[in-house]
């Protein structure tokens, strides 16, 4: 059986940080993580909360860590 390893990562921004530029860098490190062996997909979302979830999916638990 195949099995994909989760990252989940919840935060928010610190205090006065610009959601703008972070989005922007988001975007920058997407280029990098995508090279990275193992890797199969990344979503990041931000909700009205100020609550942001990194999600990425992992072929293994070795390419994850």
């Amino acid at each position: 059986m195949d099995v994909a390893i989760v990252e989940l990562v919840r935060f928010r921004l610190a205090a006065g940080a610009d959601p703008e530029a972070f989005a922007e860098s988001a975007r920058a490190l997407d280029a990098l993580v995508q090279t990275w062996p193992g890797f199969i997909r990344r979503t990041l979302s931000g909700g009205k909360d100020g609550v942001y979830t990194d999600h990425i999916v992992w072929r293994d638990m070795a390419s994850a860590s």
